[in-house]
């Protein structure tokens, strides 16, 4: 099965599609799948094949059946979704914003990789772009310190984060009305009513939920 994040990404998105439609229905063609996902005819094979692997569609020629709904553990991680450089960023800004640093500290940078799941030579490039938002002072030897998170860095990355956002939105809700993307709204919302239910014991979990929405909407507005 591909590993590549673009490919992860079409099966999500085929797999929300897959949730408005009861067992048995039959899918599109290649070509009309490939349309609709904005991508080749070789990612959607790769994703049909990974469906019928996991016993979602039955593929027989061109005929290709339902067999059952997606369910959650059907879906790849969010993680496995992004690009390297997203998944460092958010880790990062996650790390700052928890407080696990402080003024004057230097960042061993084996160690955040390896906290963070990539490569050393992918975090050295990003922390040098943290470095040129204020964030990070470069050292002599090459190392780096934790400058702090400041009132007005915490209000301009809130005002960018905001205008991307709202720029999001309103390309999602240009799609057209049988985007996969929208019926992968409906579980969203599963998800947050369940979560407002039991908010009480399971309120660490939103911002973990809150990722993943805005990663979908961003996904499918690309």
């Amino acid at each position: 099965m591909k590993t590549n994040a673009l490919f992860k990404r079409t099966f999500n998105r085929s797999l929300a599609a897959l949730e408005a439609l009861p067992p048995g229905a039959k899918l599109d063609s290649e070509p009309a799948m490939a349309r609709r996902l904005e991508v080749s005819r070789t990612t959607v094979r790769a994703t049909l094949a990974a469906l019928g692997e996991r016993g979602l569609v039955r593929l027989d020629g061109r005929d290709k059946t339902l067999l059952r709904r997606p369910a959650a553990a059907d879906y790849f991680e969010g993680g496995e979704t992004e690009p390297v450089s997203d998944i460092v960023e958010r880790q990062f800004m996650r790390w700052i914003l928890r407080g696990d640093c402080a003024p004057g500290q230097p960042i061993n940078g084996r160690e955040m990789a390896r906290q963070f799941g990539v490569s050393a030579t992918a975090l050295r490039e990003y922390l040098a772009r943290f470095g040129s938002l204020g964030l990070l002072d470069r050292q002599p030897n090459g190392g780096w310190i934790v400058k702090g998170f400041t009132r007005e860095f915490a209000l301009e990355l809130s005002e960018v984060r905001e205008m991307f956002e709202l720029s999001s939105v309103r390309k999602f809700i240009a799609l057209p009305e049988d985007d996969p993307a929208w019926h992968g709204l409906a579980a969203f919302r599963r998800e947050h009513v369940a979560l407002a239910r039991d908010l009480g014991r399971r309120r660490s979990d939103f911002s973990s939920l809150d990722e993943r929405f805005h990663r979908h909407i961003n996904d499918a507005s690309r």
